[in-house]
């Protein structure tokens, strides 16, 4: 029989108790049992077919947006280094893309509101700056970026 383990909470759990001054770390700490031996996971080699096929239906789509991600990702620095005049056009076709689709995603949940973060509030304003250009370059109608632009 191995020795218990000690309970370790991780530093941000401590880190908010502090700050808070909250005893969820402790309730928590104290309703863990020390004495069991932590899970064991089992490998893919040992897993069935059926259980295999199981993972890949619920984690499929993972495997998809991660290639997605890094396409996207190498895109943005192809265009940022070889074509960077173009850069604007790809953020703000992107920006239209992706920030429905986060919408879409958040509503399903009822989260919504995480869109008025401030993260989000710079892809906005950045998206309007690039609309701005859009109507200025490619239509020749005066905005308020006009006077910085020579």
């Amino acid at each position: 029989v191995k020795p218990a383990q000690p309970v370790r909470l991780s530093l941000a759990c401590h880190v908010s108790c502090v700050v808070c001054s909250n005893s969820f770390c402790s309730i928590m700490a104290s309703s863990l049992k020390a004495s069991e031996p932590p899970a064991r996971h089992a490998s893919a080699d040992e897993l069935t077919d059926g259980q295999k096929q199981e993972l890949y239906n619920k984690f499929g789509l993972m495997e998809g947006a991660h290639t997605i991600g890094v396409v996207n990702l190498v895109l943005t620095i192809i265009v940022a280094i070889r074509w960077p005049q173009f850069f604007w056009l790809l953020h703000l076709l992107k920006a239209c893309i992706y920030m429905p689709w986060k919408f879409v995603l958040l509503k399903r949940v009822g989260s919504e509101l995480f869109l008025l973060e401030f993260c989000y509030f710079n892809t906005y304003y950045s998206a309007i700056g690039c609309v701005m250009t859009f109507v200025r370059v490619f239509f020749g109608i005066w905005n308020p970026l006009h006077p910085w632009n020579s």
